[in-house]
C-alpha cells in the first residue's frame, strides 16, 4: 500500500488556495480509508481542520449541511475558495451561506485547564484504534460562545481515560453524557450510570 497522505493543515479562513488543498487533502484521505461515499464522516472529519474564522463558519450552519460533505464541500469553496462569496454552492443550497458577525479569535495552542487542578501540557489518553486525539477545538469553540452546563452531549469517538489521571473518564462513541461543567477544554460529565469524571471537549457534540 503507497504511503499514508500527510495530516491536513488547519485550515483558518484566510487564503483560498488553502481551502482548495483541505477539499483536496480531505477527499484523498477518505478514499485511503474507504469512506469515500460516507458523506457524513467525511465532513466529521473536515470540520476537525477547521480554525479560526472557518470554525466559527462552520458553527453557523445548519446541522443538515455539516453532518453532510456533499454539501458542506461546496459551501466551503463558496465560502473560502476562489469562487466570489455571494453566490450560492452547486449543492442546491437556495441562500448565501451565513458568515458569523464578529467572530472572536479562536486558539488552536493545547492547553487544557482542569477544574480544580493546574494547567497540564500532557495529551489526553488515546482513542481506541491507536488514533491519537487531536487539540481539542470544535467543542472549546462552543463553550466560549455560550454556557452550555445543565446540556447533554453526543460521544462523536470511543475515549480511554489514562491510567494517569483517576479525573478522566472513559466512554464509547454514541453515548449521551451530561454537561455539569464547560469551563476550558475539558469538560465535568455524568454517565448515564452515574459516573462523573473529566472528557476531552472536542470529543464531544452539543445535542
Amino acid at each position: 500500500m503507497a504511503d499514508s497522505y500527510p495530516e491536513p493543515k488547519l485550515f483558518k479562513g484566510t487564503n483560498p488556495e488553502e481551502c482548495e488543498a483541505l477539499v483536496a487533502t480531505i477527499r484523498r484521505h477518505a478514499l485511503e480509508r474507504g469512506k469515500q461515499n460516507d458523506n457524513e464522516w467525511i465532513a466529521l472529519f473536515a470540520s476537525s481542520y477547521l480554525a479560526g474564522d472557518a470554525l466559527y463558519w462552520y458553527e453557523d450552519l445548519e446541522e443538515s449541511i455539516q453532518k453532510d460533505w456533499s454539501r458542506l464541500r461546496p459551501a466551503l469553496l463558496t465560502r473560502f475558495g476562489r469562487r466570489s462569496s455571494s453566490t450560492t454552492a452547486t449543492s442546491g443550497l437556495s441562500a448565501t451561506i451565513p458568515t458569523p458577525a464578529a467572530a472572536p479569535p479562536a486558539t488552536t495552542s493545547y492547553s487544557p485547564t482542569r477544574k480544580g487542578s493546574t494547567t497540564s501540557t500532557k495529551p489526553p489518553g488515546s482513542m481506541q484504534g491507536g488514533q491519537s486525539p487531536r487539540t481539542p477545538l470544535m467543542g472549546a469553540a462552543i463553550g466560549s460562545i455560550g454556557s452550555t452546563e445543565g446540556s447533554r452531549a453526543r460521544t462523536l469517538y470511543n475515549y480511554n481515560a489514562s491510567p494517569d489521571d483517576p479525573n478522566e473518564i472513559s466512554f464509547s462513541k454514541g453515548e449521551t453524557l451530561e454537561i455539569l461543567d464547560d469551563s476550558g477544554k475539558w469538560w465535568h460529565v455524568r454517565k448515564q450510570d452515574g459516573t462523573r469524571g473529566i472528557a476531552p471537549s472536542n470529543f464531544l457534540y452539543i445535542i
